[in-house]
């Protein structure tokens, strides 16, 4: 088998696993882990602590908008 044919092989091969990837990725999660994370965001949401450590990643983020990565 030619280098040509072995690569495209090889790359048949990547986009099914990739593609295998993705639908495990995209399968419904079982309702009682739904469940446990909602619990957990709702918990997040109403912890003090928790929430003011987000604001403060979100403000150190806020400084990239101004570093010139949106100019042409």
């Amino acid at each position: 088998m030619s280098d040509i044919k072995r690569a495209a092989a090889g790359a048949g091969a990547a986009l099914a696993v990739g593609a295998l990837a993705k639908r495990l990725v995209r399968r419904e999660m079982p309702a009682e882990r739904k469940e446990r994370l909602r619990q957990a965001y709702a918990e997040a949401g109403a912890d003090p602590a928790y929430q003011a450590e987000m604001a403060k990643i979100d403000r150190a983020f806020d400084v990239t908008v101004g570093d010139g990565l949106d100019e042409d």
